[in-house]
């Protein structure tokens, strides 16, 4: 298994961690960065976006990511923001969300990220 496989494999597994811990209040875990864009080097981090309704999980759903990453070797980074939050920035024209929306892969979507990158295409 190469590197890029061994962070793609990392990523899936802590979406799954994420989902189950966070439950219902999860709406979308999805993979961007250079992991994403196939690029990813030996010094490179695993980047994923988290949609949730309930931003008083991200301690909880922070652990998930630490326990998984302490078990690999690897360091990932977690950014969370709301449905709402994720959309007005997306509206308000964001560099960062735009990115997200066009280069991400989702390992998990109940629909909010979908739409919102249709809206966006």
């Amino acid at each position: 298994m190469n590197l890029q496989q061994k962070y793609q494999r990392t990523a899936r597994e802590i979406a799954a961690r994420i989902r189950q811990e966070g439950g219902d209040a999860v709406d979308a875990v999805i993979l961007y960065g250079s992991v994403a864009r196939r690029e990813a080097g030996k010094h490179s981090d695993i980047d994923l976006f988290v949609l949730t309704r309930r931003p008083s999980a991200r301690r909880t759903l922070s652990k998930a990511r630490s326990s998984v990453d302490l078990r690999h070797g690897t360091v990932s980074t977690l950014v969370f923001r709301t449905p709402q939050q994720f959309m007005r920035g997306l509206q308000a024209g964001s560099p960062f969300l735009r990115a997200v929306v066009e280069e991400g892969v989702i390992l998990y979507d109940d629909g909010v990220f979908r739409r919102a990158r249709q809206a966006v295409s």
